[in-house]
């Protein structure tokens, strides 16, 4: 469900609009984490969702399996209404076992296999230590060589290291 985040029908988001609605938000954004344990449902409850001054809206939230499962998968809905190349970084924390992953349009689903001391990540982009590290440095380099803003900002260089030469 679409939640009504401007309340004075301005076309601005102030920070108190974001605030008053936080916790419909963080509810919505939930429901759209899919995740089963061994096939069977495990569903959300909220935490805490806050406006996060540096990003947007920052949400935490727990899912209870009915019991512990062998297999985890997380499908991330919402990724696929964002515009292309939007993502999403999160964590996920089974037991003491940390895993961050990275969600977007053609990454979705992340699937971890349940050990008795934790988990481990079986999609690639669950991933945890060097291999987050390297999907950070891939999605850098392809936003700095295919971001139109630093294309445009390198011919706008251009252009003036031209006018000054005249």
């Amino acid at each position: 469900p679409n939640v009504e985040l401007d309340a004075d029908d301005d076309g601005e988001l102030s920070d108190k609009e974001v605030e008053a609605k936080a916790d419909q938000l963080g509810v919505a954004l939930l429901n759209s984490v899919v995740i089963t344990g061994d096939a069977a449902p495990c569903p959300p409850a909220l935490l805490k969702a806050f406006r996060d001054k540096d990003d947007g809206i920052q949400v935490e939230g727990t899912w209870t399996c009915p019991k512990r499962p062998e297999k985890l998968v997380m499908v991330y809905g919402l990724v696929s209404r964002l515009t292309p190349g939007h993502r999403v970084i999160g964590k996920m924390t089974v037991g003491s076992t940390r895993h961050d992953f990275i969600a977007q349009a053609s990454e979705q689903t992340h699937e971890w296999s349940i050990a008795a001391g934790g988990a481990s990540a079986t999609s690639d982009t669950a991933k945890s230590g060097f291999g987050l590290f390297t999907a950070f440095v891939v999605i850098g380099v392809e936003h700095i060589v295919f971001g139109l803003d630093h294309l445009l900002f390198l011919l706008a260089l251009f252009l003036v290291r031209g006018s000054f030469r005249s």
